[in-house]
């Protein structure tokens, strides 16, 4: 089969407090691989395979070096120091793709697993919904395919 093109988001982005030590990305089928940096300056791969297979192999490995080493300690905005909480309009300008309505009732899994972390009407400190979604909870360690989730 001819796959087509496909966009890849596989590169944390750098900062003050992590650093690409090294990356390699192997994939097969051979491809034609095109990097640029998105609005918000992630880097984005698009990638054209440029044979016919069967198969689909794509392989990321990166080392970071954080300088971090305590992610959980910053700073929360008085608004939202307890969550639900509402943005800043200025702040809703730049996270609005994020903020869609979503509705787990369409994905049961997903919805058991946010109801064992947040009952919808429990008001909660952000930082421990943080902390939760995250798997920092005592007790708790089941997160989906091991994903790390922010507010």
């Amino acid at each position: 089969m001819q796959l087509h093109p496909h966009t890849f988001r596989l590169r944390p982005r750098e900062g003050h407090e992590l650093r690409i030590k090294s990356s390699k990305l192997d994939i097969f089928p051979a491809t034609t691989l095109r990097w640029y940096r998105d609005v918000e300056g992630n880097s984005v791969a698009i990638v054209n395979f440029t044979e016919k297979t069967k198969n689909l192999s794509i392989k990321s490995e990166i080392i970071i070096q954080q300088h971090d080493l305590t992610p959980i300690d910053f700073l929360v905005a008085d608004y939202a120091i307890n969550y639900p909480f509402n943005y800043l309009d200025e702040d809703k300008i730049l996270l609005s793709p994020y903020l869609k309505d979503t509705t787990p009732d369409d994905n049961p899994s997903l919805k058991t697993w946010i109801q064992r972390l947040w009952k919808h009407d429990e008001s909660i400190q952000s930082i421990l919904l943080l902390q939760r979604l995250n798997g920092f909870y005592p007790g708790f360690t089941d997160t989906p395919k091991n994903s790390r989730l922010c507010l």
